[in-house]
């Protein structure tokens, strides 16, 4: 993917960029934890649904974020808020939501997952 962003290539969909942000960002030391996540979302005025992938972060202040194809949004400390925040953009609300914790990130940036958390979305 990094290659593809320096030759100026197609980067992917949303699942592309969301494990992108999570190895990137722990590889760098940016983040101490991350999460790549997913949701399924209805669109407000219709019964349409979606999923889509993003990807979740605590950096070293504790602050957490979430960012997909955009630059990273704040989310305090309130981190289960993401599929929330992230739904709004699509004109949606989130009905399921989960998240895989990206344990460690091998030498070859392959991202190690680890604890799966189940979002309770209302």
């Amino acid at each position: 993917l990094a290659k593809n962003v320096a030759d100026d290539e197609p980067f992917g969909d949303c699942d592309d960029h969301a494990i992108w942000w999570c190895t990137t960002m722990l590889k760098s030391g940016l983040a101490e934890q991350a999460w790549f996540c997913f949701y399924t979302m209805i669109k407000k005025n219709s019964l349409e649904m979606s999923s889509h992938a993003v990807a979740v972060f605590k950096d070293k202040d504790g602050i957490y974020s979430w960012t997909d194809y955009r630059l990273p949004s704040s989310l305090l400390q309130d981190w289960h808020k993401w599929p929330y925040r992230s739904a709004e953009t699509y004109d949606a609300r989130p009905i399921a939501a989960v998240m895989f914790e990206i344990k460690e990130v091998k030498e070859d940036d392959t991202p190690v997952f680890g604890e799966t958390t189940v979002l309770d979305v209302v």
